[in-house]
């Protein structure tokens, strides 16, 4: 699932520099073209999703008629066992708060490198945000594919979650500081770096709730996790430029949204999570 994230953006950045030189065309600026056009293939592709996919396990039309009902009796059993699950009980409880601010810093981390990372990427070329400059932004995107195939398994084959969770954010937030401070292809190295960490920590991350809250603060608790992480979109370009304007620096910045990801790190190894059982699959990535 988290491999659509890395996909997406090694093959949209491409395109959207490639519509970007469209500059002019019919009278229009590029971003113009790239705005109707990007927008278009979205909605085409929400129209195929809602014809092409199915909504309920009697509909599925990969599912043989043994394996539907075996599937509703399933969902059938786990309705009647169904625990209802309050805000209230989340919001009292601990280890909810502690995974919310973790969330919140990886999602900082993971919309600050995003949002700008073909401008820096640009800058690091000494060329405009382009065809060139959207092609080497997809580098580190093709990085993170590999790497949230990787980690994730490897986690899964050792049990380990919370160190693998935490060395993976704290090589994101090196990455990120890292590429503001040295040349144009270690900076690019360390974009890769970055990349992988910020994508590869969250299939790791959400194993970690289902083993540290139980009862009704769980189904809560998650839905509170993703929320509150949600603020950290918003908050991303926020703290990036304020570091920047008031230390007048463009790697301000990113040690900025390094330090809020290592927050993050120091949270997540202060968190006491069992070995999960090692297991040949792999978790949702």
């Amino acid at each position: 699932f988290y491999m659509g994230a890395p996909l997406a953006l090694t093959l949209g950045s491409p395109l959207s520099g490639a519509l970007l030189e469209m500059h002019g065309f019919m009278g229009h600026p590029g971003w113009f073209w790239m705005f109707i056009i990007e927008g278009l293939l979205a909605v085409g592709a929400g129209f195929f999703t809602f014809f092409w996919l199915d909504d309920t396990p009697q509909k599925a039309r990969f599912l043989s008629a043994a394996e539907k009902q075996a599937l509703i009796s399933e969902l059938a059993s786990e309705e009647q066992k169904k625990v209802t699950s309050r805000l209230s009980d989340a919001l009292r409880n601990g280890r909810v708060w502690q995974l919310a601010i973790i969330y919140l810093t990886i999602q900082v981390a993971v919309y600050g490198l995003i949002f700008f990372l073909p401008t820096q990427v640009a800058a690091l070329l000494g060329t405009k945000v382009g065809f060139v400059a959207s092609v080497v932004t997809a580098i580190p995107w093709v990085a993170a594919l590999f790497g949230t195939w990787l980690i994730p398994r490897y986690s899964d084959r050792t049990g380990e979650r919370r160190n693998v969770a935490a060395f993976t954010l704290l090589a994101a937030a090196i990455g990120i500081a890292v590429s503001g401070l040295v040349s144009p292809v270690l900076a690019i190295i360390a974009l890769c770096v970055a990349a992988v960490g910020v994508i590869a920590v969250q299939p790791v991350f959400w194993t970690m709730p289902t083993q540290l809250l139980s009862g009704t603060a769980l189904a809560a608790g998650i839905g509170f996790v993703n929320l509150f992480g949600a603020i950290g979109g918003f908050l991303a370009p926020i703290i990036r430029v304020q570091a920047e304007t008031m230390f007048a620096s463009d790697s301000a910045g990113l040690v900025t949204l390094a330090c809020v990801a290592i927050v993050g790190v120091v949270i997540i190894f202060s968190l006491r999570v069992n070995r999960a059982v090692p297991q040949a699959g792999s978790v949702q990535h």
